[in-house]
């Protein structure tokens, strides 16, 4: 086996032996683990938002940027293992940038909930005293001076 991350053994396309190499494998694995994951979360953001983690707009929001990289990942393993080549699709390059691109998306999400999370915390932390307080994000009612209660 050649250098995995020499520029030749990237550019070039696999031979029909070569299809289930140790990078395309490793490809599928974390593109098919990756989309279900990213689908249960689109669908079901209160995972996240109910340890105060995540708003749902965001869950939802990185959910569909994995869910659209780990489907390019996926049409990538799918054109190499059909040993077709449009627009040199088919290189092994394609599989690297994609692995690259849900790596750098994860250590972004990652990111945004260690940022994101304390401000969250602390609002649900107010909203709960503000609760206990009897303000519940409202003024309340004016007494009128008619009127006795």
């Amino acid at each position: 086996m050649d250098n995995p991350f020499s520029w030749d053994y990237l550019t070039a396309s696999p031979n029909p032996g070569e299809t289930f190499g140790g990078l395309s494998v490793t490809l599928l694995l974390v593109c098919m683990v990756g989309l279900f994951m990213a689908v249960a979360l689109y669908n079901r953001p209160a995972v996240l938002s109910s340890r105060h983690l995540l708003r749902r707009t965001t869950a939802r929001t990185w959910a569909s940027v994995f869910i659209w990289i780990f489907l390019v990942g996926l049409f990538f393993f799918v054109v190499r293992w059909l040993q077709i080549n449009p627009f040199s699709f088919g290189e092994r390059i394609w599989q690297l940038l994609t692995l690259i691109a849900a790596l750098i998306s994860a250590a972004m999400m990652l990111w945004h909930i260690r940022t994101t999370a304390p401000r969250l915390a602390s609002e649900a932390a107010q909203a709960h005293r503000d609760r206990a307080r009897g303000v519940a994000g409202r003024r309340p009612p004016r007494r009128s001076a008619t009127r006795k209660r």
